[in-house]
């Protein structure tokens, strides 16, 4: 069969789409014929042509797709170059394509030879929230970053969040342990594996977001990098440590780390050199759609003068929103700024409004809320009170609702765009041994946040998790795109795909792991094991079957990878429990050397990195003789 595809305009992004467009019908139909054509614009009297492009007046903000084809003529358009892309990937999905894991493996693309009336697709949707997007997290290589970028409008994702001034933290974390013989990644390094994802970026048409925490480091010449080995303590200059919160009679650098230190921002100089930072970057940056404007990465370490206990520190804080809003404004810059719901920034302010919402997207981070229940479970009904602001003696609540209770405050207040940042897949995806009851919870929770005021969702999260699926941020898109979808149906589909005439008892087997998990059973960890060991024989015959079929072969491997490693984990916690101190630490040992050992086949899949601490580091470290004495997040290196 032939078929003609027309182009429409020059769009570096449309041009993109037509070529994923003929990419994948090639991988359907090998026999079929593409013909492209260019078009300045869509002419509806042109017969026999699938159109691709804008065809209606641009809308960047709001995504909507429209595709109508029929017998193998017609449009597919979107309202801006990034919803045209996403169109195309809709269109292919129609045609069975599927796209369950971030990463090459992870496509199903129907093989069939392809008739005119197998092309009829007919679609027309916005997508249920503005704000869909993901955040660098992890330990990654710049192709699994890439692969996450890639994989984003395939699921009907839209914005691609690089935190920090340059990303090192997240490259150094793989790279300083996986030495290709040209030594450790550098600095300069991370700027031009950034600038390369920028571009990518840029290809699909995405928003970008940027930075976040670390802009106390322009204050010193330096731009913020993450977390670091390196101690700060004796490095500042007098002149600037000055400008330092005061904290129990000290102005000095938080714990050696630059990135949690905060300012005394009731000091005008303190202002106005925090925000050139800003400016600056800006200036400097005009392709970054939203730049994230934070305080520091730690609590309890604002100023203690005089002048600053005046107004509590998001007074100062919408205070300095407002001074950059002028600031950018006078030179002409409609850059959006997030501010950020976190920490001490979770109170409202008292004296301070907000003038030019436009300008504003509010995000709130709830880092301490508990994935137990979702946002619409752990509503109570009642109305919970915020708790009154004590400087440095702030404790933050697990529960749902006391997290919501925030929110709702900050909302009499700010009416303007917001969206949520939150962490299901960052650590609580791993402590959850099926990763299927997270993956309902961040489905709801998507669903709902409509509910509670909120458009959209940047995921704060682990790129590489597709040990044992992919299943929490695929279900998660899903329901981002559409609020109305179901989940078991989203399951049922995804294990479907992944697991062929298998995938029943698989979404049963890691459903049941889940649930036994997060009993509060005394043998609880006894049963893991026991469904483990009950469903590796099938999983065993499954991988020799399929081998050399890719798609398949590497679901197989994630799951059996995985079913191997929590026998190790479930062990330890049953040394753990038994109080069994040295038993335990040699097994966490053991689980170390066995994801290390099988690290090659997995890395696009486990990010080894994140997942030991999520399900041992952070439960290990309660052993009675302290072998393991881990942070919450042991990230802050």
């Amino acid at each position: 069969m032939r078929i003609v595809i027309g182009r429409i305009g020059y769009s570096d992004t449309v041009k993109f789409a037509v070529s994923e467009l003929v990419r994948y019908l090639k991988k359907i139909d090998k026999t079929l014929i593409i013909d492209r054509r260019n078009y300045k614009e869509y002419d509806e009297k042109v017969e026999n042509v699938i159109f691709v492009g804008k065809i209606a007046q641009n809308d960047d903000v709001i995504d909507n797709v429209k595709i109508n084809i029929a017998n193998g003529a017609g449009y597919i358009t979107g309202s801006n170059d990034r919803s045209v892309l996403i169109a195309v990937y809709k269109t292919l999905e129609a045609l069975g394509c599927k796209w369950i894991r971030p990463s090459d493996d992870g496509e199903f693309i129907p093989e069939r030879e392809l008739e005119r009336a197998d092309l009829n697709v007919s679609l027309d949707h916005t997508p249920s929230y503005r704000h869909r997007g993901i955040c660098l997290e992890g330990a990654n290589t710049y192709e699994n970053v890439y692969d996450i970028i890639n994989w984003l409008p395939k699921v009907g994702m839209n914005e691609y969040f690089i935190q920090f001034h340059i990303p090192f933290s997240f490259f150094k974390r793989w790279y300083r342990e996986h030495d290709d013989g040209a030594g450790p990644v550098t600095l300069e390094d991370t700027v031009l594996l950034t600038e390369n994802l920028e571009e990518e970026i840029k290809l699909r048409g995405l928003t970008y977001h940027k930075v976040g925490h670390g802009w106390t480091y322009p204050l010193i010449g330096e731009l913020g990098s993450g977390w670091t080995d390196f101690d700060y303590s004796d490095s500042i200059p007098a002149d600037v440590k000055k400008l330092f919160a005061e904290v129990d009679g000290k102005r000095d650098v938080w714990k050696g780390s630059l990135f949690d230190t905060n300012l005394c921002y009731s000091s005008p100089e303190a202002r106005e050199k925090f925000i050139d930072g800003v400016v600056d970057y800006c200036k400097n940056n005009p392709h970054v759609d939203y730049v994230h404007f934070w305080l520091a990465d730690a609590m309890n370490n604002h100023c203690e003068c005089e002048n600053c206990k005046k107004m509590m520190p998001v007074d100062w804080y919408v205070m300095m929103l407002n001074e950059l809003d002028d600031r950018l404004t006078a030179e002409g810059m409609n850059t959006k700024v997030v501010f950020l719901l976190y920490l001490e920034l979770l109170w409202t302010p008292e004296f301070n409004d907000i003038k030019n919402p436009d300008r504003f997207t509010m995000m709130f981070a709830p880092i301490t809320r508990s994935y137990t229940e979702t946002y619409v479970e752990g509503m109570s009904g009642k109305e919970e009170a915020v708790p009154p602001y004590e400087r440095n003696k702030i404790v933050l609540p697990r529960e749902v609702d006391k997290n919501l209770a925030f929110l709702k405050a900050w909302q009499k207040k700010f009416t303007g765009d917001s969206f949520v940042f939150d962490y299901h897949i960052m650590w609580d995806y791993a402590v959850d041994a099926g990763s299927y009851r997270i993956a309902r919870v961040v489905h709801d929770d998507m669903k709902n946040l409509d509910k509670i005021g909120l458009d959209g969702m940047m995921s704060c999260q682990i790129h590489r998790v597709s040990v044992p699926t992919c299943l929490p941020t695929y279900a998660m898109a899903r329901a981002l795109w559409d609020k109305t979808s179901d989940f078991d149906k989203v399951s049922n589909e995804y294990f479907e795909v992944s697991f062929d005439r298998d995938g029943k008892k698989v979404e049963e087997y890691l459903k049941k792991l889940s649930a036994i998990y997060d009993s509060a059973d005394a043998d609880k960890y006894e049963k893991v094991i026991a469904e483990i060991e009950d469903i590796l024989p099938m999983i065993e015959t499954n991988m020799v079957k399929v081998q050399n079929d890719e798609k398949f072969e590497m679901s197989w491997k994630y799951l059996y990878h995985h079913a191997k490693l929590w026998i190790l984990i479930c062990e330890a916690f049953i040394q753990k429990r038994e109080k069994n101190a040295d038993a335990a630490m040699a097994k966490y040992e053991e689980c170390r050397a066995y994801v290390r050992a099988c690290e090659s086949e997995v890395q696009r899949g486990m990010d080894v990195y994140k997942y030991l601490n999520a399900t041992l580091n952070r439960k290990l470290k309660f052993l009675e003789d302290g072998k393991l004495i881990v942070n919450r997040d042991a990230d802050a290196e």
